[in-house]
């Protein structure tokens, strides 16, 4: 019971620090229709940063593959394929969503599948930024509720098209993203305890090269 007590205080005291955003607060041009839409963001996303809560430490080195499997113009059904390296051993679950909305296709809700099924109910997901580099190279940002409304949960997230050059990475380019990020939106989102993907280890061979690069 007095681990119940304390874990239920980590929880109620990242409540009162921390809410879950309205989709209207964060979200930037950059996901605005008809510019933006969920068939731009399928195919491989690396992550170059994350808290995500039920992502152990130990997981490293994790990419999505983003698929759209169903649009019929006001509803879209996507999945997507995740695969990290825990303490060296394969970790790869699969996620399911929707996009519900039609004039905010970054507004998503979405949890893991277990034989092609939800196992919980969908919680936001939100897509609330895609910022290209001089380099070719996009950036996404997004930010996840998992206790839904209720807060005491989240998952800020900074995912690339391409893996970061370790130059900019030892450079602090990611970090520099995140804090612009999280200013522009008033300081609302969960940054504490980034843990941030060493590009080197992961994909050095996958690696952009360009030196120099505008952020």
């Amino acid at each position: 019971m007095k681990m119940l007590a304390v874990l239920l205080g980590v929880v109620l005291g990242a409540a009162c620090a921390y809410r879950c955003p309205a989709y209207d607060e964060i979200k930037q041009p950059s996901v605005a229709p008809p510019g933006f839409r969920l068939s731009n963001f399928t195919g491989d996303w690396y992550v170059l940063a994350t808290n995500e809560p039920t992502l152990p430490a130990i997981c490293t080195c994790g990419k999505a593959t983003w698929l759209l499997d169903h649009d019929d113009g006001t509803l879209k059904r996507y999945h997507y394929d995740f695969a990290a390296k825990c303490a060296g051993a394969p970790f790869k679950p699969q996620f399911k969503g929707e996009s519900r909305d039609p004039l905010n296709p970054g507004l998503l809700v979405e949890n893991m599948a277990v034989y092609n099924h939800s196992v919980a109910p969908m919680v936001p997901h939100m897509i609330y930024h895609v910022e290209p580099l001089s380099d070719g190279n996009i950036i996404a940002f997004t930010y996840a509720c998992l206790l839904g409304k209720l807060g005491g949960l989240y998952s800020f997230n900074v995912l690339a098209r391409h893996p970061m050059s370790a130059a900019l990475q030892a450079a602090g380019a990611v970090e520099k993203l995140v804090s612009e990020r999280n200013s522009a939106a008033g300081g609302v989102f969960d940054v504490d305890k980034l843990r941030y993907t060493d590009i080197k280890t992961c994909w050095a061979s996958n690696a952009a090269t360009t030196q120099d690069i505008v952020i």
